[in-house]
Parts: C-alpha cells; structure tokens; sequence
C-alpha cells in the first residue's frame, strides 16, 4: 500500500515537496523575503512537508473508494507544486515571482 501512494504522489514529492523546498531555499539564500515564518527554516520545512506527506496518506487511505475525489486531490496538490517551483525559479531568475509578473501582487 506504501509503494503504491508512493507512486501515485510522486509530482507531488516532485513539486510540491522537493522542488518547492530547494527552490524556496534558494530564493532565500539570495534574499528573497518568505511571508510564511515557519518556512524559512530549512529544517522546520522538511518536517512540515514529511507531516503533510503523512496527513496526504491518511486522505490517500480514506479516498480508497473513491478515485475520482483521490485523483482530483493529488491533481491539485501537484499543480500547486508546480506553481509554488515555478514562481520560486521565477523570483531567483528575475527577481520576481509568478504572481508579480501577472499582476496580482
């Protein structure tokens, strides 16, 4: 059951988890301002990624039948992750985050 929720979320230890993590960490390091205190913390932010990791498996684990809902949580949960990496990639590029360019910040 493990291997298989692995599998099913792995965009989402791709994006969400690992790329928003070093991308963010990155950002920082050049001085990019996080408005979220708990994650500047390399540290507290691993520990909040693997706790939502675990939270994502109970839901993973109460959806079983239920695909349909399953599929559109994680579909979600990766295209946030992938907007959080691109914006992060976006600021250590240019300076500015995806939001920013579009004009909504």
């Amino acid at each position: 059951m493990i291997s298989s929720f692995l599998y099913e979320v792995r965009h989402i230890i791709f994006f969400y988890i690992i790329g928003d993590l070093i991308t963010t960490q990155a950002a920082l390091r050049l001085g990019a301002y996080e408005a979220n205190p708990f994650l500047i913390s390399f540290t507290t932010s691993v520990v909040l990624k693997l706790v939502f990791l675990v939270l994502l498996f109970i839901v993973y684990r109460s959806l079983q039948q239920r695909k349909l809902s399953w599929d559109i949580c994680r579909h979600s949960i990766a295209g946030i992750g992938v907007i959080a990496t691109v914006s992060n990639l976006l600021v250590i590029l240019w300076g500015s985050s995806i939001f920013q360019l579009a004009g909504v910040v």
